[in-house]
């Protein structure tokens, strides 16, 4: 038995382990056991048989009719493993396509505004001191000067 932290791995005599992992993502895993029967082992092949079929019948649900394909789509969602990707971008691309289509535009019109411009910089003021100006400056900052003491 090995123990870390939470969690605690126990295998008996003739134990065997096909996969250890926390989290498996979008993967199929198949197993047999060592002693499984010759048939068993044939069920488990062809499975993996079947996930070279997957492209075949992502063809035949894209050639569907949009309203059936819809259908099957949300009822398989759990399913598509493998496809779920592809059906995901299709789905994607078809509603960017139409997204414009049954006069929507005209009917949720706020949300085709387009986006607001940027900031843009304000160009600076002209020139505005005058003579007086540096005249007036001038005089504060000698007021407002500590007396220099002689040295």
């Amino acid at each position: 038995m090995i123990e870390h932290a939470d969690n605690a791995n126990i295998a008996g005599d003739g134990a065997t382990v096909g996969n250890q992992a926390e989290w498996v993502h979008n993967s199929t895993v198949y197993f047999v056991s060592p002693d499984a029967s010759p048939q068993r082992k044939y069920e488990v092949d062809s499975l993996k048989d079947g996930d070279r079929e997957h492209r075949a019948a992502l063809t035949r649900l894209h050639d569907l009719p949009a309203t059936q394909r819809d259908k099957i789509v949300r009822h398989l969602d759990l399913v598509l493993t493998g496809m779920k990707d592809t059906v995901w971008a299709d789905s994607r691309q078809d509603a960017e396509d139409t997204r414009l289509s049954n006069g929507r535009r005209d009917r949720v019109w706020a949300y085709f505004h387009p986006d607001p411009v940027g900031p843009r910089v304000r160009a600076p003021a002209a020139k505005s001191t005058v003579p007086g100006d540096r005249l007036r400056a001038q005089v504060w900052s000698t007021a407002q000067s500590p007396p220099v003491s002689p040295v």
